[in-house]
């Protein structure tokens, strides 16, 4: 649930209104409603997740796998945010927002990697039917502040790169807060009005999703009540084109810094520009590109399946190895922090 989260809502939608239209094709609406009266509706406690049946045999390499991504990604972005508090020269506009948007890839990856690490090794895999709920919802959140979040950051970046001298004016640390602190809000919100549709949703048999977590279209292909499932992707779209206006004015605003690199006589001149932009481009890229491709490719070559554990699984890994590895900044924080942990563990030895 970055920019690519609006993406995901939107092709999540896309992928249920598909599904929808594909079983309207093939079954007339007089017979949709006797399926639904050989079925009394069901009232749904918990959620059947299919998804590693096909990979019993592998069960214990995909189990350790998974929990090593996890770990790196709980070292890599706490020790990124740890540095970001910690060092003083890291208090800045860019900093903080990138220690931000690493809480949300970790929020991300302990939203769903423990489920997962319980389901592949369980016999029975289910979750509960509001446990499933507060899964993905709580994507939904993150996903909502990701895109708003790598937003503004494309929008700190043209500053720094177009304005450099009003910079400082334009973006400062309290606005920083701000920006924060509705993204947060506006996010729960949001995510909030999701929650209340799916409570609504009601079943004609029992949940059973072909999937590695709990994942919007398999709820939406087993509601059977189209009143409230029309509400629900009504809602779905109306917040996946507001996200992808926000997609627009990253894109718009990577278009105009460019241009403006370009425009920059000297190589030299133009290279220190476009290393101040070049870790968040790639990490934008990334994000794009996953959604874009799990669209684009045909299922027969790599699995809808595949790319969502790719997306929520790699990229928190990724992300601050993309931000730290030729950042001298962060390099300084983490000797100064390396130092002042060796100072502290001497002077412990010195004393009685």
């Amino acid at each position: 649930m970055s920019c690519a989260m609006g993406q995901k809502l939107y092709s999540d939608w896309l992928h249920s209104s598909c599904v929808l239209k594909r079983g309207e094709e093939d079954l007339s609406h007089h017979r949709r409603e006797i399926f639904i009266k050989q079925w009394n509706r069901t009232i749904v406690t918990e959620v059947f997740i299919n998804g590693f049946e096909s990979v019993v045999d592998y069960k214990i390499p995909i189990f350790l796998v998974l929990l090593i991504f996890y770990i790196l990604t709980c070292l890599e972005n706490c020790l990124v945010i740890f540095l970001v508090c910690r060092s003083p020269r890291l208090h800045s506009p860019m900093y903080i927002f990138v220690s931000n948007l690493l809480f949300v890839e970790l929020a991300y990856a302990t939203d769903m990697t423990p489920s997962m690490l319980f389901n592949v090794l369980s016999s029975r895999v289910t979750i509960s039917y509001v446990g499933c709920l507060v899964q993905l919802n709580v994507l939904s959140w993150m996903g909502i502040v990701d895109i708003l979040q790598i937003t503004v950051m494309s929008y700190d970046r043209y500053l720094a790169i177009c304005h450099p001298l009003r910079y400082s004016v334009l973006m400062h640390n309290r606005l920083c807060l701000y920006f924060l602190i509705v993204f947060w809000v506006l996010s729960a919100v949001l995510t909030a009005g999701y929650f209340y549709l799916f409570g609504q949703l009601e079943y004609c048999a029992p949940v059973k999703m072909n999937f590695f977590f709990c994942e919007y279209t398999a709820f939406v292909h087993f509601a059977c009540v189209m009143a409230n499932l029309d509400t629900l992707e009504l809602y779905g779209f109306i917040i996946a084109t507001i996200l992808n206006l926000f997609c627009g004015f990253i894109f718009l605003s990577y278009i105009v810094i460019i241009i403006a690199i370009l425009r920059i006589r000297s190589a030299t001149g133009r290279q220190k520009a476009f290393s101040t932009c070049s870790s968040h481009l790639l990490v934008v890229v990334i994000h794009f590109l996953i959604p874009f491709l799990a669209f684009i490719v045909p299922q027969t070559i790599i699995s809808y399946k595949t790319m969502s554990i790719v997306y929520y699984l790699v990229i928190p890994v990724l992300n601050p190895v993309i931000y730290t590895l030729r950042n001298q900044e962060f390099q300084n924080a983490l000797q100064a922090t390396r130092k002042d942990i060796n100072q502290y563990f001497m002077a412990k030895r010195v004393l009685p």
